[in-house]
């Protein structure tokens, strides 16, 4: 279930941030499917149950109307402008990290963007290039926007293969490239990470119940693809819907995120709530947790 999760993240931020990095060359896509009708592991945004799925929440990170990513044609961060405002000065700081956390690399560039535009921002091959006996066999990429007044407005991280899939181009009698697949299975091997999860409820106007999830990683490691689940506290069961900001997210060493959900007050009318934070290398700390 947990690489299901982490593949249709990567598998759909990848089909948007495609068609973002390659406007209006790329005229859009069809994606298949909002929902499940029954309970399954693959393409739904959310599933049977009303859950969002690590689907869900790497369309979200694509679809941010300002966004930096990463091409894997061209091994470069861009940045795409979705408003109709120019924006000027803005901050791209793209790092890449061994899969121990360790700071390889590191670039900034300046970029200014038109309305509705777009632009490369940082070159990362010859960095890839020059930094593969440290980065192999996957590492982190990670890249954050900044405005001109220095505050951030987008941060998108990657886990990369080297070496990556292999294609080969050449007319076959099914019309399919033939490919040596990419070798992520290293990250099977990240040690385990204990975070400090506090947490925060508070209602609103209307009753909605506010909760904003704290993540903090105090270790020397990478606490990779975490997320917040909130529970019922009596019996530990999720309560759905619910509509978090962000979910699914990758702290380096020392790094600290705040998540922020909304639920419906007649969801949590008379019932006890709380949070189950989990990860790929992270136990579970919460109810039916520790």
């Amino acid at each position: 279930v947990a690489k299901a999760q982490v593949l249709q993240y990567e598998a759909h931020r990848a089909m948007f941030e495609a068609v973002a990095r390659n406007k209006y060359l790329a005229t859009g896509h069809i994606q298949w499917m909002l929902n499940n009708a029954w309970p399954g592991l693959i393409w739904q945004l959310y599933d049977h149950f009303l859950r969002p799925g690590g689907t869900y929440f790497g369309a979200k990170k694509a679809l941010r109307p300002v966004h930096v990513l990463y091409g894997y044609d061209d091994r470069t961060a861009w940045v795409v402008n979705g408003t109709l405002a120019p924006l000027p000065g803005l901050r791209v700081d793209a790092s890449l990290h061994a899969l121990d956390g360790t700071l390889v690399a590191r670039r900034e560039a300046v970029v200014d963007l038109a309305p509705d535009g777009k632009a490369p921002a940082v070159a990362l091959g010859p960095d890839i290039d020059a930094d593969a006996a440290a980065l192999a066999p996957v590492y982190f990429l990670d890249l954050r926007l900044l405005g001109a007044d220095g505050a951030t407005i987008d941060r998108n991280l990657y886990w990369l293969p080297l070496p990556d899939d292999a294609f080969t181009w050449e007319p076959t009698p099914d019309n399919l490239p033939r490919f040596v697949p990419a070798d992520l299975s290293a990250l099977r091997d990240l040690p385990p990470v204990a975070l400090d999860v506090p947490a925060f409820v508070r209602r609103d106007e209307g009753g909605d119940a506010i909760v904003v999830q704290e993540l903090r990683n105090p270790s020397d490691g990478v606490a990779f693809f975490v997320e917040a689940l909130l529970v019922d506290a009596a019996d530990g069961m999720p309560i759905l819907p619910v509509l978090w900001d962000d979910n699914f997210v990758t702290l380096l060493p020392g790094e600290s995120l705040s998540l922020t959900a909304r639920v419906a007050a007649a969801a949590v009318a008379d019932r006890a709530i709380a949070v189950r934070v989990s990860g790929w290398n992270v136990a579970p700390a919460g109810p039916s947790g520790d």
